[in-house]
């Protein structure tokens, strides 16, 4: 078929987080189509993952030049990027509109204007939230059901080896989040929690790896806990090094809650990572998670900031080390059929052509 014109808006070039997006860029390049990137500002990562593509005439940042108004697709990576894409369409710029939704833009927006995506039902061509939550939400909110598709947030699971983990020689045993320091990871339960565990367990470590505005609170509470030398906060990490950290851990946990405003998130493109890696998960009963970690089968699932359920779970899963293994590989067995960058995008690049061929292009 005949390659598409693809306008990619994002709020960020190059980007430091949201690698499912390189991967949605990328994948599409690969397979021919011409995609021209659009970013409110640019980024300050010196290296990333689309560095082996010509850019030189196919990146801009907050204004795209006249000439560059004739595209198959506008593609809206996140959803407080419609109003960007609609002032393109207004001064000109062609292309079907195609909307995708990752976290407050599917929660904590129709929080606060439960009508906010009315007057573009009519005009997006495609919303894609990332997991099927998002989507009867939006089913809920009045969107008609064929202007909805599911499309996974991936990774790449080439970047990641898995094996079978058990504890260390001495007994110890790591656990690890990765995860951005915000109010919906819940990482304040998760310290709770260990720091109960920790306090019954001499060999229990646990790193948390990832940046953000709660870092000063929660290490705070990590010190009032008495736990600074054994819960520990190592910052951000380039890729390469979190692949590490993964490797050498035996559990995962992310207990994400619902904020105050009605913040949530899809399905955390960090539990992939650990799957992939060959961690059995404990998460909570959270939006979109319970679509990728099944509860007893790839892990553990409590509901939000039950600090004692979490502790219970995550004390059970380290008395039970016979466990991680099947666990985690029926959680990678999900990845596999249902996130890997490859063949999730493949249904991008399909849904993408349904709609020019729907609106003949």
């Amino acid at each position: 078929m005949v390659p598409l014109k693809i306008l990619f808006l994002v709020q960020c070039f190059p980007m430091v987080i949201q690698t499912f997006f390189i991967n949605q860029i990328s994948v599409l390049k690969d397979y021919g189509h011409d995609v021209t990137i659009l970013s409110l500002r640019q980024g300050t990562k010196k290296k990333h993952d689309l560095d082996q593509y010509d850019w030189s005439s196919k990146l801009f940042y907050t204004v795209l030049p006249k000439e560059c108004n004739n595209f198959d697709i506008i593609y809206a990576s996140l959803g407080e990027l419609t109003p960007v894409a609609m002032d393109l369409k207004k001064r000109g710029v062609k292309g079907e509109l195609v909307v995708g939704l990752h976290g407050s833009d599917a929660s904590s927006v129709f929080r606060k204007n439960p009508h906010c995506y009315d007057e573009l039902f009519d005009k997006v061509s495609l919303f894609l939230p990332a997991c099927d939550h998002f989507a009867q939400r939006l089913i809920k909110h009045g969107c008609p059901p064929n202007k909805i598709a599911v499309l996974h947030a991936t990774i790449d699971t080439k970047l990641f080896t898995f094996k079978e983990h058990v504890p260390n020689l001495d007994g110890s045993v790591g656990l690890i989040t990765v995860a951005r320091l915000v109010k919906k990871k819940g990482l304040e339960y998760a310290i709770r929690a260990v720091a109960r565990l920790m306090r019954e367990n001499s060999k229990l470590s646990y790193t948390i790896v990832g940046h953000g505005n709660m870092q000063s609170k929660l290490q705070k509470l990590i010190d009032d806990l008495g736990m600074h030398d054994r819960i520990i906060l190592v910052g951000y990490q380039p890729y390469d090094r979190v692949v590490q950290f993964l490797d050498a851990s035996h559990i995962f946990v992310l207990p994400s809650i619902t904020t105050e405003g009605g913040g949530e998130e899809a399905t955390p493109n960090s539990i992939k990572e650990a799957f992939a890696t060959g961690l059995p998960v404990v998460a909570t009963y959270h939006a979109g998670i319970s679509e990728l970690v099944q509860d007893d089968v790839s892990g553990y699932l409590v509901p939000e900031k039950n600090v004692d359920a979490l502790t219970d779970r995550l004390g059970y899963l380290i008395a039970h080390p016979e466990l991680w293994d099947r666990m985690a590989y029926a959680g990678y067995q999900k990845v596999l059929s249902d996130y890997e960058k490859h063949k999730e995008n493949k249904k991008l690049i399909a849904f993408l052509y349904s709609i020019v061929l729907q609106h003949g292009q």
